[in-house]
């Protein structure tokens, strides 16, 4: 077999080197996006995109290209995002764009949809013009390059001397304490919202002067699912938080929602979640109207905000580990041990314990207290820290124990505990658990059934017309109220009281000893049922 001869490369050869790479920090995470010749015009914020079936120019930029709408052919199918949502387009147009810099450059006429909808750049580059320019494209080094005539031309994010100014006033901007300017009676304010993966804030503005003041700007941290919230969902909380916490402005301002996000279409879509249509009802009594983002300056102060608003501490997981010394406490004073060594990879716990640093929560406050009333029953008790990598056999209990799966070693003694050691257990007030309540109210409290397939059915049929409210049982009707249910000895006393002529003014002689008679035996019934 003969070897490949190694071919030599041509100026039509396109590769990339380290030498591209020159001027891009590394690493990132940044979209390639590039500046082109359209229609005579250097149009800056295009984005290249390799997913893209379609090129786009969104209608803002066409009309500061000064395009005439008689230039638009119609186009009737609609564009569909990820999410479903279906923009129809204005239009098609043919342009004329130019890549690159002379004289490795290519000039075609290509065919773009027009739409319009906010968007943070002017047009999108898809598959389309890059197969027409045969171009290859890099996000790792940020540039793309496509064959000419004259070699191969390249287009990259250039950083220019505007662009460092810009740059510079920005971290001029985030970095000078804004001062907070009092809004004007009737005048629009707007309203910018940013969402991270710990936080959603928002920024109030005013406009003076073509400045942009602030007004207000406030921020919260995700609690519990909030922060698996799809993206636009988290951007519509910000806005609830935002009418939540300012309210008065949103009640004497118009509120102008600048934001990239189709806000309005989601909390409008038949298929919405049904907080979003919650939300829509909340904000539908303040004057809201929502337009596309232009100016950065006030998008980049509620990032801010929201890059630095630092989620909570979550309390579940410092309760786990309150727990879990409780329950070493409880093992080992139940062995009757003298001398108990407690280790865990907790600094925050141990630190608490030893007094090291200050538990402010008030449930801290109790899991300590009752951390010292065990630790009276030990002659010697320490509580030392030790690194996660070195507690790994009490994780691997601890994953085994939260799975689904039977335990792999039958030795291990699992114990489930329902409530906080802290917290005081409710007991049911329902009396007689022995009585025909008991299968009932077992199953609607706790789920429980008996082993017997056939009685199991018989009583989840039956509690289907049973609730608890108050800790009490009561059987429900579609047209008559709850009817409390008693057990045997209270069947006895009431039908007693019927007896003792209490209620004798309430009905005639024949009719309360029908009623008394149904009453026994319904209560006949029940007990046997």
């Amino acid at each position: 077999m003969e070897p490949l001869l190694k071919q030599r490369r041509t100026n039509q050869d396109i590769f990339f080197s380290e030498d591209d790479a020159r001027g891009v920090r590394q690493p990132h995470n940044d979209p390639l996006v590039i500046a082109l010749t359209i229609e005579g015009f250097n149009t800056k914020r295009i984005l290249v995109d390799n997913g893209s079936s379609t090129d786009i120019m969104y209608l803002s930029a066409f009309q500061q290209l000064k395009l005439g709408p008689g230039r638009l052919r119609p186009f009737e199918s609609p564009l569909v995002s990820f999410s479903g949502d279906r923009v129809y387009p204005k239009g098609i147009v043919t342009l004329k764009v130019t890549i690159g810099a002379y004289p490795k450059q290519q000039t075609r006429h290509l065919d773009f949809l027009v739409v319009d909808c906010p968007s943070s750049y002017n047009v999108i580059i898809g598959r389309p013009t890059l197969n027409q320019w045969k171009a290859t494209t890099s996000t790792y080094y940020l540039k793309i390059k496509f064959p000419t005539k004259d070699g191969v031309g390249e287009q990259a994010f250039a950083w220019t001397d505007e662009c460092e100014a810009a740059f510079q006033e920005l971290k001029r901007y985030l970095g000078s304490s804004p001062i907070l300017s009092p809004s004007k009676a009737g005048e629009s304010l707007y309203l910018y919202l940013a969402a991270s993966a710990t936080a959603v804030s928002a920024a109030l503005i005013r406009e003076e002067d073509k400045k942009q003041l602030p007004v207000y700007y406030v921020s919260q941290a995700f609690q519990g699912a909030e922060a698996r919230y799809p993206r636009i969902e988290k951007i519509v909380f910000a806005l609830i938080m935002a009418s939540r916490k300012l309210r008065p402005y949103f009640e004497a301002h118009p509120i102008l929602v600048m934001t990239d996000q189709p806000i309005r279409k989601s909390m409008n879509k038949p298929e919405a979640a049904g907080r979003m249509v919650q939300w829509a009802i909340e904000l539908s009594q303040f004057d809201i109207e929502y337009h596309p983002r232009t100016a950065i300056n006030a998008q980049a102060l509620a990032d801010f905000i929201a890059e630095f608003t630092l989620p909570e501490d979550d309390d579940d997981k410092k309760e786990a580990e309150y727990e879990g010394i409780l329950t070493g406490l409880r093992l080992g004073k139940a062995l009757g041990i003298k001398n108990l060594l407690i280790q865990s990879d907790s600094k925050l716990a141990i630190g608490q314990i030893r007094e090291e640093y200050e538990a402010k929560e008030e449930r801290m406050q109790k899991y300590l207290k009752l951390i010292k009333y065990l630790a009276c029953g030990f002659d010697k008790l320490d509580f030392v820290r030790i690194l996660r990598n070195q507690n790994a056999v009490a994780d691997e209990v601890a994953k085994m124990a939260s799975s689904d799966e039977e335990p792999m070693n039958s030795e291990i003694l699992m114990e489930i505990q329902k409530h906080p050691s802290i917290e005081e257990v409710p007991v049911f007030s329902v009396q007689n658990r022995g009585g025909w309540m008991e299968p009932i109210v077992s199953y609607l409290q706790d789920g429980h059934l008996p082993r017997d397939s056939a009685e199991a059915r018989k009583i989840k049929a039956r509690a289907a017309r049973f609730t608890i409210l108050n800790d009490t049982l009561y059987k429900r009707g579609f047209s008559l109220p709850y009817l409390k249910c008693l057990d045997e000895e209270e069947a006895k006393y009431v039908l007693h009281e019927i007896h003792e002529g209490i209620y004798g003014d309430h009905a005639g002689p024949r009719s309360l000893i029908m009623a008394d008679s149904s009453t026994a035996r319904d209560l006949e019934t029940s007990a046997r049922g």
